[in-house]
């Protein structure tokens, strides 16, 4: 719940913050694991900033679902979504721009030509019917319903027993 407050602009500042020390991040990593090859630095500190930036990264990672998340109750809720530059977003009379208001237009006519004379499709129910033919043993067991037949021997015994008289295998 945003209560009138720039939720999506809060959080995409924060995500340009912490893309941008996740970068920074980034390259510590690096040149650690270059000193880490010429064996300069120890093994627990290479694992230090391995980790440090992994858990950056995911924090980056949850960020950026977050702002995808906001973006999609915005546009779900029809309300105003600022641009990058503080204005509201692109309409439909005009350009879309390359900031947030670009990413969510509303609807947008890329490969249409015309789309006043496009229908929607019509949808036609369709009976499926799907034969089986049964076994002659099959058969048989449908036409008495008080036996069935032995998965072992084939043999013809009752419904309910759990072992066949002729065989003895468990049913």
């Amino acid at each position: 719940m945003s209560f009138g407050v720039d939720v999506l602009g809060t959080l995409t500042e924060k995500l340009k913050h912490m893309f941008d020390e996740t970068e920074g991040k980034f390259s510590i990593f690096t040149n650690e694991r270059k000193l880490y090859q010429e064996q300069a630095i120890d093994e627990k500190d290479f694992i230090v900033k391995i980790i440090e930036y992994l858990v950056n990264l995911s924090a980056l990672n949850f960020l950026s679902i977050r702002v995808v998340l906001e973006l999609k109750s915005a546009m779900d809720k029809g309300t105003s979504v600022k641009d990058v530059t503080g204005g509201l977003g692109s309409s439909a009379s005009q350009q879309p721009s390359f900031g947030i208001g670009g990413f969510i237009g509303t609807g947008g006519s890329v490969g249409k030509a015309d789309q006043h004379s496009e229908e929607l499709p019509t949808l036609k129910p369709v009976d499926i019917v799907i034969e089986r033919h049964s076994s002659p043993i099959e058969q048989k067991a449908s036409i008495n319903s008080d036996v069935r037949t032995c998965h072992s021997c084939e043999a013809t015994i009752s419904s309910k027993a759990k072992f066949c008289s002729k065989c003895g295998t468990l049913q």
